[in-house]
């Protein structure tokens, strides 16, 4: 479980103990409508939600993300690499529902406003929608095909672009589908059984750091999601496409809740994303298969490495010689040495150590690893499958 998290529930026992709890300070900037806001709020408990309800009930229902920047007194709260002067001077996208761990300057997003403090946040915000309407598609496919096809063997995310036009997942059933040829009907009835999930009282739930429920289903995404389901307006299944190995692509569209766009400019915005879908099925085809080519070719060359050493691209010399008790000769000289070292260098090796703990995280991207990460998957110098093929699946 994340740390902050593990923090919330130690918090929740101290206040049933009627103890004190830690404050941090939050600073909200305002604008042409609003003063600026400063309070004082629960650290690990109170989240950017709890600070927008005490500005105002309209502020809290319209909030999608939050943009966080540390505070100079941050740097007494926490561990100081990652409060460096690169870490402050990049404002940090984090969940609406994500608890405060220390003093910062926040910034609420809403779909109709996405800029902070003279930055423009509407990528951030609409990668947030995208990635929440495909995990709410995947759960939908779940129980959609029950009934006539049995369960899925499979459900995988599709990294699509907002330019793209749509979102989607790849499924797999555990029964043959060979002679099943997805029609019109086919999208109407998947279109109807998204929109039933969203009105009814299902809700997205937090479950750790970018990792997230709804309704027994559980996933973990590379940024933040949005705040409620409820968000979530116009809704769409616009293709189905058989792709290789019995897979199946799904595609859909949508539009925020709050624009309130009528179903007649939103039918427009579902033929173009229908007259995109074979255009971007291709394209994912074929880097489908470039990133099999490449895959194949860091498996030997990871392969061939396994008795020297690998050098990141910040040169920081990592020995691969399967020794379990042999360090890191950067980052762990870096961090167990006794003079300390500067912050942005610091800063610039934990982040290379993060790329390494994300090594073979999904099955269409390849992450040069960490000597920690290889020593879990490579077994007296032999590769072993078993265990890529359990990373692959994560």
């Amino acid at each position: 479980m994340n740390r902050c998290f593990v923090r919330f529930h130690s918090l929740k026992t101290r206040a049933a103990l009627n103890r004190t709890f830690d404050k941090v300070h939050i600073s909200v900037k305002g604008n042409k409508y609003n003063d600026d806001y400063n309070c004082m709020m629960n650290r690990g408990i109170s989240t950017p939600l709890d600070v927008a309800e005490n500005i105002s009930l309209r502020k809290a229902q319209s909030a999608v993300l939050a943009i966080v920047r540390p505070k100079e007194e941050s740097l007494a709260e926490g561990d100081n690499f990652l409060f460096s002067e690169e870490y402050r001077e990049t404002p940090v996208a984090v969940d609406i529902n994500q608890p405060l761990e220390y003093s910062c300057n926040l910034d609420i997003l809403s779909f109709k406003n996405a800029s902070c403090q003279e930055l423009d946040f509407y990528d951030e915000v609409s990668k947030a929608y995208w990635r929440t309407c495909t995990f709410l598609l995947g759960h939908a496919m779940k129980s959609a095909f029950s009934e006539s096809f049995g369960n899925l063997s499979s459900v995988e995310s599709l990294d699509s672009s907002v330019e793209s036009g749509s979102f989607g997942v790849r499924i797999a059933f555990e029964n043959d589908v060979s002679t099943w040829s997805p029609s019109e009907i086919d999208l109407q009835k998947l279109t109807r059984h998204c929109r039933n999930i969203l009105n009814s009282s299902i809700t997205l739930n937090l479950i750790g750091e970018n990792a997230y429920s709804i309704d027994g289903t559980e996933a973990s995404f590379d940024g933040p999601l949005i705040q409620s389901l409820s968000q979530i307006g116009n809704f769409a299944v616009t293709s189905i496409t058989r792709a290789e190995n019995g897979y199946f692509e799904i595609l859909g569209t949508s539009l925020p809740a709050e624009f309130g766009t009528n179903h007649v400019v939103f039918g427009i915005l579902e033929q173009k994303s229908k007259s995109l879908a074979e255009k971007n099925f291709e394209m994912r085809r074929k880097l489908h298969e470039k990133t099999l080519a490449n895959l194949a070719k860091d498996e030997t060359l990871l392969y061939k490495q396994w008795t020297g050493s690998y050098q990141t691209s910040d040169n920081v010399e990592i020995d691969l010689t399967g020794n379990e008790n042999a360090e890191m000769s950067g980052l762990s000289n870096i961090i167990k040495s006794s003079a300390p070292a500067p912050n942005h260098e610091l800063n610039k090796q934990y982040r290379e150590f993060e790329v390494g703990r994300k090594f073979l995280r999904t099955r269409q991207a390849l992450n040069v690893a960490t000597a920690y990460k290889l020593r879990s998957i490579f077994k007296n110098g032999k590769f072993e499958n078993s265990v890529y093929s359990d990373e692959t699946k994560q």
